[in-house]
């Protein structure tokens, strides 16, 4: 067993030996903390980016009674558009264009409810959509059901990607998505 007066005796034999040692551990303990905090600051960094990111979600509705395509944001954060690329089969790319402008002349007494162009800059706050098309039917008017199958058809040749970027200003994954949902009864 150690005896407390011996402990004494020996810091008092090598004072200047202990004061190095103290001053050592002291200085690798300051090291040690200041690597804690810097790799806590990192972390916290990277959950702040983390806790507000958008996630990007082309969805659609197919009903009787009314047709959409929307952009939402799923995620916690501002979404912010780069560009929205539709590519139409057999025609091409459209890069910053109204998505109504892919779709044929309704007949007369029809018209969208709502149609926008999402360009670049376009922002989508969190857990909101932004609507590229919706078109109101009424599904006992035979003019409305053929138009509606008509737009049916034009929006299963399209798929549509979106680039976009988070507040931090970074790209984030390009989400796609191939409209073919709306021709599955033709095939």
């Amino acid at each position: 067993m150690l005896d407390p007066t011996s402990l004494l005796g020996y810091i008092n034999e090598h004072q200047n030996f202990v004061i190095a040692l103290a001053t050592a551990l002291s200085a690798i303990a300051a090291l040690a903390s200041l690597l804690l905090v810097v790799l806590t600051s990192r972390y916290q960094m990277l959950h702040n980016r983390l806790s507000v990111r958008p996630i990007a979600q082309i969805s659609f509705g197919d009903y009787e009674n009314e047709l959409s395509v929307a952009i939402s944001n799923m995620g916690m954060g501002p979404l912010i558009i780069d560009k929205v690329v539709f590519d139409k089969e057999g025609e091409g790319s459209f890069v910053d264009q109204p998505l109504v402008s892919l779709m044929p002349d309704l007949p007369a007494g029809l018209t969208w409810r709502d149609f926008s162009t999402v360009s670049a800059g376009t922002v989508i706050s969190a857990q909101s959509e932004k609507f590229l098309v919706v078109l109101d039917l009424d599904d006992k008017d035979n003019d409305h059901v053929e138009a509606a199958d008509q737009v049916r058809r034009e929006l299963g040749k399209i798929t549509i990607s979106c680039h976009y970027s988070d507040l931090y200003k970074r790209r984030q994954p390009v989400t796609n998505r191939k409209l073919d949902w709306f021709v599955r009864r033709f095939t």
